[in-house]
């Protein structure tokens, strides 16, 4: 199985198409003027090829956000308490006629995170997997406005 992401401001999947605004995004810009948590929209578009071999089964897919290091990033869940940001799902692709013996398909799902809420100046990474195993790694970095004079 393969996987490719690209991050953007907004994605919508219909007719199981990908239709992308804004795609590309590899660093977001917050002004220093408002403490943070600074409140970013970002979106997440995934494409997944799905081989002859892996139809007719149950996968999970899975973003995590961790930050540069690898260590999940810890989003409000509550007043008092905080989380890792997790996105799953389940998908089972099967195999229509037509497709031809060997043939891989491709699924394609968009993830809208908005009001995401970032704490502080850093590169970040929207790790997917599919299974428990990491596909691809979509890095971007969270930067302050410059100051204009």
């Amino acid at each position: 199985m393969e996987l490719s992401a690209i991050l953007c401001n907004h994605v919508e999947t219909p007719n199981g198409l990908l239709y992308l605004q804004g795609g590309g995004i590899d660093r977001v810009t917050v002004p220093l003027n408002i403490p943070s948590p600074w409140l970013i929209n970002i979106g997440l578009a995934v494409s997944i090829s799905v081989g002859w071999d892996e139809t007719n089964i149950e996968h999970k897919l899975a973003i995590f956000l961790r930050d540069i290091d690898g260590q999940d990033v810890l989003l409000p869940t509550g007043p008092e308490t905080f989380g890792p940001f997790k996105a799953e799902m389940t998908f089972n692709l099967g195999r229509p006629n037509g497709l031809d013996s060997g043939e891989p398909q491709l699924l394609n799902v968009g993830f809208n995170i908005p009001n995401l809420p970032i704490i502080r100046l850093d590169s970040y990474v929207f790790t997917c997997e599919v299974n428990g195993v990491e596909l691809n790694r979509v890095r971007f970095k969270v930067v302050a406005a410059p100051i204009t004079q």
